[in-house]
């Protein structure tokens, strides 16, 4: 067994990781759809789609301690002033890594993905934010979703939550720590599954300058227990 390169494209605020060298034509689109700032009764008192503000990436090569990464970059600068920054960086290389205080090991072709909110004008300091986000499984070259034969899992280990999606022999693996850095401090933050819509739901506590939360994703292919093919995206 070993853990094979994905390639990854995006576009706005869609991710997209592809399994190659495995004979699978399946990919999975990762989405930041929608932020909510909610009062202290959860009710929403403002919102934006991300979709409606345009952003381009950037892809450099990086050396870093004579470990290589791929790093993806993006920014959104909202109506309100806020900025939401988003980078997606592959691990070529096994490394440790340390967030909000936690000791992390990344195998080889790991994705870790950072999203930062700067600047929200929060309307009242008892309010939160609630980020919307998905994932969609497809096929090469059709825009139709495979997600209706997917079984999600949700579950929780320690600081770790995980959501497994099986569709056939591929599974996507999300995991979120539940724990962020608010304006330099470690915070903890709520994931939430939504079954009607399949969403996964972030939210996090009111912040004076900015919020720092680091999910990864991983893809298994699943062969026979003498050739397991591990993909880390």
């Amino acid at each position: 067994s070993g853990n094979v390169l994905s390639s990854v494209t995006a576009n706005g605020s869609v991710i997209i990781f592809k399994p190659i060298y495995t004979g699978s034509d399946i990919h999975f689109l990762i989405s930041l759809l929608q932020i909510f700032e909610l009062d202290s009764s959860n009710n929403v008192v403002y919102n934006l789609s991300l979709e409606d503000y345009p952003s381009s990436w950037t892809h450099n090569t990086i050396t870093v301690s004579e470990a290589k990464q791929n790093v993806y970059q993006t920014t959104f600068t909202f109506n309100n002033s806020a900025v939401l920054s988003i980078k997606v960086v592959q691990y070529l290389n096994d490394t440790d890594i340390t967030f909000a205080s936690q000791e992390l090991h990344l195998k080889e072709n790991t994705m870790k993905s950072t999203i930062t909110i700067s600047h929200w004008p929060f309307q009242n300091y008892t309010n939160s934010l609630k980020l919307v986000s998905s994932n969609i499984a497809r096929r090469e070259n059709s825009s139709s979703s495979l997600n209706s034969t997917a079984v999600p899992v949700f579950a929780k280990n320690g600081d770790v939550i995980s959501l497994t999606t099986h569709v056939g022999k591929i599974s996507l693996y999300e995991n979120f720590l539940n724990v962020a850095e608010a304006d330099g401090t470690i915070s903890n933050i709520q994931y939430v599954f939504n079954n009607e819509t399949g969403h996964v739901e972030i939210r996090v506590a009111h912040f004076w300058n900015s919020i720092v939360i680091d999910p990864d994703y991983s893809i298994l292919i699943d062969a026979n227990d003498e050739d397991d093919v591990e993909v880390k995206a």
